[in-house]
């Protein structure tokens, strides 16, 4: 059938310079905004020309996957044109066309990572469900950044090996084991608070327990410090005093000395120092 309508190339009304590019579209990849483009056209009373249609380029009729939308004034239509027209009849750039391929290799990226992902998921949902969630904390501790960082190459990449899967269900345990322990901790400090028990301040003489011993390191070397939870239940910390380093002190050692004490925002912690007439009371497991 012979085409009269004006976008036919063999029409004496057809004029390249009456039209004005709208938008382009990868018809693979639809979006929300083509359809916003076109529905605010036919709103205002344009209508698609009466041959091609989106995938059908309306002024040759090849098929098309690029496709520019061409709006022409004069006769309040649009149609769709190929990048063969677009630059042999039309001629408007091409660069247009060249952003759309580049963004569907990057969609097809996108495809492909997330049929990955969703496949990890599916064998793993509980274990993924985990990550996500560790991955949303704000304050993270070194096993808490190690899923995080597991969790965001997996996003990005859809790839998760029977390797990292291990270390990851490692790191839950551990995580899961904090948890447990921390959540002891502010129960006990809830009955310490409740009791009414405040850290003194002062110079003081502790007895009590040593919960940690660790090496700090400083502008002037280092030293060993001492966390000791006292018998009323308020912990203190402290420079290891040399009396107690001597007696190869250890965790769960009973100890007695006498130091001068500042309370921390938390009442029931304190900072000590110049400790004094640091003894062992009872060693660990005696």
């Amino acid at each position: 059938m012979t085409r009269t309508d004006v976008h036919a190339p063999s029409s004496v009304d057809f004029d390249p310079e009456l039209y004005v590019c709208h938008s382009v579209r990868d018809n693979d990849y639809p979006t929300i905004e083509d359809r916003v483009i076109v529905n605010d056209l036919l709103a205002r009373g344009y209508a698609l020309g009466s041959h091609g249609t989106a995938e059908q380029c309306g002024h040759c009729g090849s098929r098309i996957r690029y496709a520019a939308l061409m709006v022409r004034e004069d006769v309040r239509e649009f149609i769709y044109v190929g990048e063969t027209c677009l630059g042999g009849r039309f001629e408007l750039t091409k660069a247009a066309f060249q952003n759309l391929r580049k963004q569907a290799k990057l969609n097809l990226h996108a495809q492909q990572v997330r049929a990955l992902r969703d496949e990890v998921t599916m064998n793993y949902p509980a274990l993924i469900s985990r990550m996500a969630d560790i991955a949303t904390k704000q304050d993270v501790t070194h096993t808490e950044f190690f899923i995080a960082d597991v969790y965001e190459r997996f996003q990005r990449t859809g790839l998760l090996s029977d390797k990292q899967i291990a270390a990851v269900e490692k790191a839950l345990v551990r995580y899961d084991e904090r948890m447990v322990r921390l959540a002891q901790r502010d129960a006990d400090k809830a009955k310490l608070l409740a009791a009414g028990v405040r850290v003194p301040e002062g110079k003081v003489t502790v007895v009590g327990e040593i919960v940690s011993i660790k090496w700090k390191d400083s502008d002037y070397g280092g030293c060993y410090k001492m966390t000791v939870r006292s018998d009323e239940g308020w912990v203190v910390w402290l420079t290891l005093p040399s009396a107690l380093e001597y007696e190869d002190a250890t965790v769960g050692d009973r100890v007695s000395f006498n130091c001068t004490i500042t309370a921390s925002d938390d009442v029931t912690f304190g900072f000590g120092k110049r400790p004094t007439k640091a003894v062992i009371l009872v060693k660990a497991g005696a």
